[in-house]
């Protein structure tokens, strides 16, 4: 049996037999277990539609979870009217996308135009984020940048069968480089116009030298597999054997019932196929027609010939599998399923254990600058834990490309350090558990030796970045300077922008083939 896992996921189970929930007229009182398969076998036709597959994979779906479906109705309809422990009882379970990271650097770095953070964070970028930003924080003149920043990993493993756990590991060393670039602004309502050489404002190169928080690292994969896969593989052996036993105890005593279902099966992938013809999407109207063609097969050929007090239509069920289905299989699924719920618990305990290891990344960095002479960076970046807040810590050294000695310039450019504590919470404006962002908010501050000046700059930011979207957020930053870099006064500065993490969209689209 094979399980893969995402950049980073989470189980989430709901006991669902404590919720009222609204008759459905195809199948009326179907178990929730049910009608969850249905609905996720319903999402893969629709993704079948939209990809203009073959008919044959657009009725794929309908058989995917076909044995499993069949085993939940005849356990529902056996269930006694005064049974405690039914299918009705069993939770539903859903993997869903890690996307709560905040130890990645969206935007511009601290020394450039527009950017809104005082402070580089650790941690890498996968595929690609995009930032547009106003403000500045040691800049005289506020600015407005665009800003992209990726890995090679992404561009490689996309075109060689996507991110794959194979990709994952066979370009490995690709994942720890990350590069960025980001470009003056002239035009605001079309910032990617921007994106060209003339408007380039600085480009840097990080890599990774220590730490992974990646849920796909070996660290955590072994944890996964020696604590989360036997709750996983049991429920699934509970599923294979008790699928096994019904199904050859009723072939045993009623091949009629085999040839029944058999011929259902085949007349409802014919009826959806033939509903999907010329559609090039499912609306929403158009998924629940097909759910409730699902059901209402389920819920006549299965559950009502069972459960009918018409004899001439009611079907015998052996009593050596209805026992066996309300003695073993309904309360070893219900056992299995609180084996998951407890393993979530211990995971998200895990997670936020594996959250803490410690990141180390260096940095290189060019400003190209207009007016000034431009200039070098190289730093070494931080990240760490102390409950209930991260610590990011940068410090470093810059030289110029050119030195200027009429502006007293040498080499040596200046040397920095600056520090950052950050917490978070809940997302209150989230609109779906898929995502997982969380609000953030920070006090950062940062201490500047300039050598051509001998000033010390000295600059302190509060900033809380919020989440508006799947994978979009604002930041927003007010910052305090002793004086500029090329003003000996005093300033006080706010700076806003909008971030996209497509890190996070693809975390969210490979769990939701999972399901």
């Amino acid at each position: 049996m094979r399980t893969t896992l995402g950049i980073v996921f989470v189980i989430y189970l709901g006991l669902l037999g404590t919720h009222a929930k609204a008759q459905n007229a195809a199948y009326p009182n179907v178990p929730t277990v049910v009608e969850a398969r249905v609905n996720a076998a319903v999402k893969d036709i629709a993704a079948a539609v939209a990809r203009k597959a073959e008919d044959s994979e657009i009725a794929a779906p309908i058989g995917s979870v076909w044995n499993d479906l069949i085993l939940y109705t005849f356990a529902h309809a056996v269930a006694p009217d005064n049974a405690k422990v039914t299918i009705r009882n069993l939770s539903v379970y859903r993997y869903l996308g890690e996307t709560a990271r905040t130890d990645k650097q969206q935007g511009s770095v601290p020394t450039g135009t527009g950017s809104t953070s005082l402070v580089e964070k650790a941690g890498l970028t996968t595929f690609l984020s995009y930032a547009v930003e106003h403000g500045a924080i040691q800049e005289s003149v506020s600015g407005s940048t665009v800003t992209l920043k990726g890995s090679p990993y992404g561009l490689f493993s996309l075109a060689n069968g996507g991110d794959t756990p194979e990709n994952y590991e066979h370009y490995a060393l690709w994942r720890r480089i990350n590069g960025s670039a980001s470009f003056n602004i002239e035009n605001p309502s079309q910032p990617l116009q921007s994106v060209n050489q003339k408007q380039l404002a600085n480009y840097s190169i990080s890599a990774a030298i220590y730490g992974d928080r990646s849920t796909r690292s070996k660290r955590f994969q072994k944890l996964w597999r020696e604590k989360y896969d036997p709750a996983i593989v049991r429920r699934l052996g509970v599923l294979s054997g008790g699928e096994s036993r019904v199904f050859n105890d009723l072939l045993v005593a009623d091949p009629e019932v085999f040839r029944t279902l058999r011929s259902v099966r085949a007349k409802l992938e014919q009826d959806v196929v033939d509903y999907c013809k010329g559609k090039t999407e499912l609306t929403d109207a158009d998924k629940q027609v097909l759910a409730d063609k699902y059901l209402r097969v389920l819920y006549d050929s299965i559950y009502d010939p069972i459960r009918t007090s018409d004899v001439s239509k009611k079907k015998d069920v052996p009593a050596g599998v209805r026992d066996y289905l309300n003695n073993t299989v309904v309360p070893s699924l219900i056992s299995a399923h609180e084996a998951l719920e407890q393993a979530q618990k211990d995971l998200d305990a895990d997670l936020a254990e594996f959250n803490k290891q410690p990141l180390l990344t260096s940095e290189y960095t060019n400003q190209r600058q207009a007016m000034v002479s431009g200039y070098s960076e190289f730093k070494l970046l931080f990240d760490g834990k102390i409950a209930p807040l991260n610590i990011t810590a940068n410090a470093g050294i810059s030289f110029y490309n050119t030195p200027n000695r009429s502006l007293n310039q040498s080499k040596t450019r200046d040397f920095f350090g600056s520090l950052e504590l950050q917490g978070s919470s809940k997302n209150p404006f989230r609109i779906n558990l898929k995502d997982l962002s969380k609000v953030t908010y920070s006090l950062s501050s940062r201490l500047e030796r300039m050598k051509e000046t001998r000033l010390n700059v000295a600059v302190v930011q509060v900033k809380v970045e919020i989440p508006i979207a799947t994978a979009l957020s604002l930041p927003f930053s007010f910052s305090y300077a002793n004086h500029t870099e090329l003003l000996k006064e005093k300033e006080i500065k706010g700076h806003f922008g909008l971030t996209l993490d497509l890190d996070k969209l693809f975390a969210i689209t490979r769990n939701l083939e999972k399901r």
